[in-house]
């Protein structure tokens, strides 16, 4: 059963309205808030796309993934928490890799190997597009596939030797001046082309002993071997539909150093 939601006296005048009144919400926000449910409720993008979602976690994650489980998970078409114990009742599967640092943070990227490799074999025919992460990310899955489904992402992907890998492009401060990678952070998106053509490539010769927890540098930099670019994944109006950092975080810091 899900946690009762709270919300802190400090911060309840801020966001609520006092109580007794007719609504919870200040009606601008309802306005909002009543559009985006009307067109949820009838888009069809949410039926059209199926988005398996891979979580990396391991036993003491099991109040991140049992909030997952709670809030967007079944959201997704198919949910994987990979983990280093199986337990049926959290959903935690054991997914061991070639990692010398087991299932250490330093054995990240021999995790993200082998996570791959898992859907690859298990999944790769069932879903459109498959989205890996850390338990510690919060997916808007609806956004997700909206994004997905749009004309956008379909016409990238349905160029001959093009693959979609979607995620948050972030520039690390030792690599060259232009050079992005897709931030871990909010995790990145595979279609299943780009998928079947990442595990049946790069995953069997592109820097296949690499350890460490710079999973996104690896798989990044591997990604590229078939595609030289990574779709752009801003709206409109230039604003990020991948967070790599807390929104708090991206309001504030220093432009250059993120894509």
């Amino acid at each position: 059963n899900p946690v009762p939601f709270r919300i802190p006296e400090h911060e309840r005048e801020r966001i609520c309205r006092p109580l007794g009144e007719p609504t919870l919400e200040m009606p601008q926000g309802a306005k909002s808030l009543e559009r985006i449910r009307t067109h949820i409720e009838t888009s069809t993008e949410l039926r059209d796309v199926k988005l398996f979602c891979a979580v990396y976690t391991y036993k003491g994650g099991v109040n991140h993934t049992n909030a997952i489980s709670e809030t967007w998970g079944p959201k997704c078409d198919g949910l994987l928490f990979a983990s280093d114990h199986f337990d049926n009742t959290t959903g935690h599967v054991r997914l061991p890799s070639n990692s010398q640092h087991g299932f250490g943070y330093k054995g990240m990227t021999q995790r993200t190997r082998a996570i791959l490799a898992y859907l690859y074999d298990n999944f790769l025919n069932q879903y459109d597009y498959f989205h890996i992460g850390g338990d510690d990310m919060y997916l808007i899955v609806e956004n997700l596939k909206e994004f997905l489904a749009s004309e956008k992402v379909q016409n990238w992907d349905a160029v001959e030797d093009q693959y979609l890998f979607a995620g948050f492009w972030v520039h690390w401060g030792n690599k060259p001046e232009g050079y992005f990678y897709l931030g871990g952070g909010s995790g990145y998106t595979l279609s299943a082309k780009a998928l079947k053509a990442f595990v049946e490539a790069p995953l069997q010769r592109c820097a296949v002993g690499t350890e460490g927890a710079e999973e996104d540098v690896w798989f990044s930099s591997c990604a590229k071997t078939l595609n030289a670019d990574f779709v752009d994944t801003r709206d409109a109006v230039g604003a990020h539909r991948y967070h790599q950092l807390p929104v708090q975080r991206h309001a504030s810091f220093p432009g250059k150093r993120w894509g």
